[in-house]
C-alpha cells in the first residue's frame, strides 16, 4: 500500500503536489547504487516545494527494493522503511562518505552542499539544527557553518573587472577553527600540569583529532615533553612560523583553566572527542554498507567493525600502554 514508482527521472513538482493531497511524509527508497542515491537527492526540490517531510531508506548490499524483498522478505523491508533517516541526516552522511574530511576542499564542499540543500526547506529551525550537526561532524566551529549556511551554499557572483582594472590579488584561504571540544583539548595541553598532559598523551588516538593544526600543536607539545624543552607557551610559539597556528595557540592559552574538577573535565573532553569520531566512522560504514558490489566477506567485515565501534563507545578511555581492545582506531604516535 501507498507505494509510488517514479519511473526513473520523470518525477516532477506536479507529482509531488498530487502526493501532498494524501500524505504529509514520504520515504524515498531508490536503488542502492550511486545513480539511485543521486536520484534521491534530485527529487528534493519538488518534494520540499510541496511541503512534504522527507526520509530516506537505504537498501544494503547492492539490492533494489524488489530484489531485497525477494531475498529477505517483506518484514525486513518494512523495518528498513521504519528506520529511514531524515533526508538531511542521510544527505550529511552521504556527503561525508563521498568527500575527504581531512582536506579543506572536502570540508568546504560538504558545508556548501548542506547549505544549499537546507536552504530549500526555508526553515530557521532546520537551518540551525543542521549547522550544528555539520559543524560537529567536521570538527569546526558552529558559528562558521552558520555563516556559510546564511549564504545558502551559493558561490558569490562573478563580476568581470573593467578592462583597465588590474585583477584582485587572491586572498589567502581562511583557516576553519577547531571544534569547541578540540579547542578545550588544546587549552588542557597548554595550561595543564605535566601529569595531566601525560595522561592525555597516553589516552589520545591521533585519528580522533579532526583539525590538522590541533594535531600539529599537540605533536609539538608532546615532543617537548619528551625532550624536556617545554618552557611554557612562548617555546611552543617559537616552534611554528604560520600565523594561523600561532594565533590558535595564543587564543587557547589566553585564559587560565578553571581549577574545579579539572581532571574530570579533561577526561570527559577526550571521551567526547573519541565518541564524535566513533559516530562519524559509524556513519561512513553505514553508507559503505549500502554500496553496490560488496562481497559477503566485505559486508561481514563492515558489520563486525560497526559492532566493535558500538562496544568501544560504551567503554572507558584506554591507555595506549595497556592492551588495546580497540581494533579500529590507529595508534600511530606522530600525526
Amino acid at each position: 500500500r501507498n507505494i509510488v514508482a517514479p519511473q526513473g527521472t520523470a518525477f516532477t513538482s506536479e507529482h509531488a503536489r498530487i502526493l501532498k493531497r494524501y500524505i504529509d511524509e514520504v520515504v524515498l527508497c531508490f536503488d542502492s547504487d550511486n545513480a539511485g542515491q543521486t536520484a534521491a537527492v534530485r527529487v528534493l526540490d519538488s518534494l520540499l516545494g510541496a511541503g512534504l517531510v522527507i526520509r530516506v531508506a537505504t537498501i544494503p548490499g547492492g539490492h533494489d527494493p524488489d530484489s531485497f524483498i525477494k531475498v529477505n522478505g517483506a518484514e525486513a523491508f518494512q523495518q528498513i522503511i521504519k528506520s529511514a533517516q531524515g533526508f538531511f541526516d542521510y544527505y550529511l552522511n552521504r556527503l561525508c562518505a563521498t568527500n575527504d574530511l581531512n582536506t579543506d576542499k572536502g570540508r568546504l564542499a560538504i558545508v556548501r552542499s548542506m547549505a544549499e540543500a537546507v536552504a530549500k526547506a526555508n526553515s530557521p529551525v532546520l537551518t540551525d539544527t543542521y549547522a550544528q550537526k555539520t559543524a560537529q561532524r567536521l570538527g569546526v566551529a558552529t558559528e562558521s557553518v552558520r555563516a556559510e549556511f546564511k549564504k545558502g551554499g551559493r558561490p558569490a557572483p562573478f563580476v568581470h573587472p573593467a578592462d583597465d582594472e588590474p585583477p584582485a590579488e587572491a586572498q589567502p584561504e581562511k583557516v576553519v577553527p577547531p571544534s569547541t571540544r578540540e579547542f578545550w583539548f588544546l587549552r588542557y595541553l597548554l595550561a595543564g600540569e605535566q601529569e595531566q598532559v601525560n595522561w592525555l598523551r597516553r589516552h589520545l588516538i591521533w585519528d580522533w583529532i579532526a583539525h590538522v593544526q590541533v594535531r600539529q600543536i599537540a605533536a609539538a607539545r608532546f615532543q617537548m615533553l619528551d625532550h624536556n624543552t617545554w618552557h611554557g607557551v612562548p617555546s611552543l610559539l617559537d616552534h611554528f612560523e604560520e600565523n594561523s597556528i600561532q594565533e590558535l595557540i595564543t587564543s587557547a592559552a589566553a585564559e587560565d583553566l578553571p581549577t574545579r574538577d579539572i581532571d574530570k573535565n579533561i577526561q570527559q573532553t577526550l571521551l567526547n572527542i573519541r565518541n564524535d569520531w566513533i559516530d562519524a566512522r559509524l556513519a561512513q560504514l553505514t553508507q559503505k554498507f549500502g554500496q553496490t558490489g560488496l562481497t559477503e566477506s566485505e559486508l561481514i567485515e563492515i558489520a563486525q567493525e560497526k559492532k566493535n565501534l558500538h562496544a568501544l563507545k560504551k567503554g572507558p578511555l584506554i591507555s595506549k600502554e595497556e592492551p588495546l581492545v580497540d581494533p579500529v582506531a590507529s595508534a600511530e604516535q606522530v600525526p
